[in-house]
């Protein structure tokens, strides 16, 4: 790789962490409320269960969305601290 295209390699990705810096600020939006903070499944010891296997526990059937929301905020912790920086 030349010297120019080091260059431009660098300034992409100044470019891009620039591009994603006000995003690290940013709260919910739209749904985000009712499928983290609001969804009892995430909190409950028997949460995972009910994802997988009743339909209606979360807004939408996304049981692998929501699995991954409910590993990202531990046992017993606050959804929203999670996601927020």
């Amino acid at each position: 790789m030349g010297r120019p295209s080091r260059f431009l390699l660098a300034v992409l990705v100044v470019w891009t962490i620039a591009a994603y810096i006000p995003a690290l600020r940013a709260g919910f939006v739209w749904d985000d409320d009712s499928y983290v903070t609001e969804n009892r499944a995430l909190r409950s010891a028997d949460g995972l269960r009910r994802i997988w296997l009743e339909p209606g526990a979360t807004t939408q059937y996304y049981p692998l969305v929501h699995t991954t929301f409910g590993s990202s905020t531990g046992s017993g912790g606050s959804p929203r601290a999670a996601f927020t920086p």
